[in-house]
């Protein structure tokens, strides 16, 4: 079939095709997604569980091991592993590549509920999270106010349901504040006195505080439902309550008011984790998208909600967005962007300069951005996104969108001026006459990019985009050339004139012409000299490459750093609180400092990581300034001294990368049947990495538990009183850490 005559004589038909493809190709340039990395689908899922209250140990055994017990036996996995920490358990999986994420949580899910009877009772439901690289958060937005208690409750029934209704917002965990709480605070001595103890007052309270249906009757025509609602209404009703009690002299029941036992206070919850910005406390809101939401829609539509907001509230308050994922994602994607403009621009003035005609330069120039459009069609339908790789894929086949439409072209031309044929003839001759050529030249970039696009693993899934895109617009730069540009060509190419402009280019390059032929006759007397220096340049090169360095990503300089401080176990949140100020007053003295973002007891760690809990925990996270002299990198090394010499603090210094996580360059997995010989080797390790060159940061997930107290029973007496372990085990819980027997409604409030 003979394209460039079908086009040539059917122009409408031509122009109407690449029209509508531009149509499609514009509207998919406003559909589709826009991220920094392509859509990676890792077989990693994760089993995150809940246990408070319980130590590194007994999380490994109460709930770790069963867990992985169950999962073991699930098809298609290649490892396992668990991070016991204090009151929380992570298991996570790794599947062989074949599998998808999906099926793979479908498949951990079925057997994590085969084994929910064997966890403890307190445990929480396990939640089954699959690995994105996509699901870190997006947005940090600070809320301040007079008092914490109010900013908190603010944050709870305002802010986070009106921020949770924007298209495309995942999770939104709120951290920081204080939480309203109605605190029974029992005297142990009169509970002694009267013969009770702390479930006694527990039970009483979950009895009474009741709202339950109770069934409903038929009256004449009607059907009346019952409900029993014996709620409290307000705290007063709550010190009133009558707690009986039998006193053993009489052998009659007594009733005795719960004030009379125990001080009730409408109060605040004990701190646990705390969030400030730049050094001022506040409640911290921090958003995650979902999987395959458009980032910096996302967040466009985060910020006009914000900005509503901020309407309602009093003049005490304040909303802000403190650090956003999507600028260094929009100054990426509109680098690339603006690149990509800037070689079509440099392109076409490189062609006129060769061509000399205004016409053949429009022609090109013309075909190029129609062929760039199409490719954007064809990503839509592969469902693509914009990110790095595919823009960087689309900025790289520029050149080879035009070299078809400039041989085509120049054949086209020659054929009109030197063979002197008229615009139709000399387009279709000269089009056919270069077409085995054209199609050879352009088929290497196939064969190029083809197995790049199907690589398997890992890479084969950031690199598919990649090379699917160059392959879309070979084949689209194939058919333009042999359809639009020799219609266009036997329209509007025109002869033009020799200028002035013109006569001085051709004479330059006539001179360059002139000696390269003087010179490649020398050239191709001395063959052995000539190979002898490739070989040398070519083994000199190699010899290059262990100069330049191997990375997966390169790291690029965000503007947003992290500090991870770990203290010794058992450090309260006051002491660990003290490092997180001695650190940011000396990151206050740096100029190039904008905001920082401080969380304690609680990191997040996205939607797989593992983040952290516990007081001893903090995170900082920096945003620096954009105008800054130095990279984020330098100005972080310029304080590693001074976090050297805070006394027992563990702190990882790290860039906050978009979309890709801020993970450790390599990590060791020792694995052993003996625990104390694996914890020993692993120190033993430790210690070698510490002190190797270039190597920093350097740490152990085996952490020491905090100091505890351990309560042995006499089991003898236990008989004696009829009492069981279970039972003490609840009132010393009740001691220390507290009970919700029940919880107190005001409203819609709990």
């Amino acid at each position: 079939m003979n394209l460039a005559r079908i086009a040539i004589r059917r122009p409408i038909l031509v122009s109407v095709f690449f029209m509508v493809l531009a149509v499609l190709g514009i509207y998919a340039t406003f559909q589709l997604n826009v991220t920094l990395m392509p859509k990676v689908d890792f077989p990693f899922v994760t089993v995150k569980t809940l246990y408070p209250g319980a130590g590194p140990e007994q999380i490994e055994t109460l709930v770790s091991k069963p867990l992985e017990e169950a999962i073991s036996t699930t098809n298609n996995l290649k490892d396992i592993w668990s991070i016991s920490m204090e009151g929380v358990s992570f298991v996570i999986c790794e599947f062989t590549m074949e599998v998808s994420s999906e099926v793979a949580a479908a498949d951990v899910r079925e057997k994590v509920s085969s084994i929910r009877d064997q966890l403890p009772e307190d445990a929480k439901e396990p939640e089954i999270l699959k690995l994105d690289i996509n699901a870190i958060p997006i947005l940090y937005v600070g809320f301040a106010g007079p008092d914490l208690r109010s900013v908190y409750q603010r944050a709870r029934d305002d802010i986070k349901p009106a921020l949770q209704t924007v298209s495309g917002v995942g999770n939104i965990e709120i951290i920081g504040g204080v939480r309203r709480e109605i605190r029974v605070e029992v005297y142990p001595d009169k509970l002694r006195y009267y013969g009770l103890d702390f479930i006694d007052i527990s039970n009483r309270l979950k009895a009474e505080n009741i709202n339950v249906p109770s069934g409903h009757f038929t009256l004449g025509e009607l059907e009346i439902s019952g409900r029993l609602d014996s709620e409290f209404r307000d705290i007063s009703e709550i010190a009133s309550l009558e707690i009986p009690i039998m006193d053993q002299r009489t052998g009659h029941v007594r009733r005795v008011n719960l004030s009379s036992l125990a001080e009730v206070k409408d109060t605040y919850a004990e701190v646990r984790y705390t969030a400030s910005i730049n050094g001022k406390d506040a409640v911290a809101l921090i958003i995650q998208k979902q999987p395959d939401a458009n980032t910096i829609e996302v967040v466009n539509r985060v910020r006009e909600e914000i900005s509503r907001l901020r309407e309602f509230l009093p003049p005490a308050y304040e909303l802000r967005v403190v650090v956003d994922d999507s600028i260094f994602i929009r100054s990426a994607v509109a680098d690339v962007r603006s690149n990509l403009f800037l070689g079509v621009l440099i392109t076409g003035l490189v062609l006129f300069l060769f061509l000399h005609s205004l016409g053949g330069t429009l022609i090109v120039i013309l075909t190029l951005p129609v062929s760039l459009i199409g490719t954007i069609f064809f990503m839509y339908l592969a469902d693509f996104s914009f990110n790095v790789l595919t823009l960087s894929s689309l900025a790289l086949c520029v050149g080879v969108l035009i070299d078809s439409s400039i041989v085509i072209l120049e054949n086209i031309y020659r054929h009109k001026t030197e063979l002197k044929k008229n615009l139709k003839n000399a387009a279709e001759e000269g089009t056919l006459e270069v077409a085995p050529a054209v199609i050879a030249s352009i088929s290497t970039n196939i064969v190029v990019f083809l197995p790049i696009a199907f690589l398997s693993g890992l890479v084969g899934q950031f690199f598919r985009e990649f090379g699917l895109v160059q392959i879309f617009a070979t084949l689209l730069a194939l058919t333009v050339g042999f359809t639009l540009t020799p219609m266009l060509a036997s329209k509007f190419l025109k002869s033009t004139g020799e200028s002035r402009l013109s006569h001085r280019w051709e004479a330059g390059f006539g001179q360059i012409r002139e000696r390269y032929k003087k010179m490649l006759p020398r050239i191709l007397r001395r063959p052995r000299l000539v190979f002898s220096l490739v070989v040398v340049l070519l083994l000199a090169s190699f010899s290059l490459l262990p100069l330049i360095g191997t990375e997966f990503v390169t790291q690029p300089d965000q503007g947003v750093s992290s500090i991870s401080i770990r203290m010794p176990p058992g450090t309260n949140l006051n002491k660990t609180a003290t490092v997180v100020r001695q650190i940011e007053e000396r990151l206050r003295k740096i100029g190039e400092l904008e905001e920082t973002f401080t969380t304690a007891g609680n990191i997040s760690g996205g939607e797989i990581g593992v983040g952290a809990q516990g007081p001893e925990y903090a995170q900082i996270v920096i945003k620096w300034r954009e105008d800054r002299r130095y990279s984020s990198v330098e100005l972080l090394r310029g304080i590693r001294p001074f976090l050297a010499s805070l006394p027992g603090a563990t702190i990882t210094v790290a860039e906050v990368i978009s979309s890709a996580g801020s993970g450790v360059p390599f990590e060791y997995y020792i694995t052993g049947p003996d625990y104390e010989v694996v914890n020993s080797v692993a120190e033993r390790i430790l210690g070698i990495l510490q002190n190797t060159e270039g190597i920093s940061d350097a740490d152990s997930s085996h952490h020491p538990g905090k100091p505890e107290i351990n309560f042995v029973l006499k089991r003898s007496r236990l008989a004696d009183l009829d009492l069981d372990p279970h039972y003490v085990a609840l009132n010393t819980r009740a001691a220390l850490e507290g009970l919700i027997p029940t919880k107190f409604r005001e409203g819609d409030n709990e």
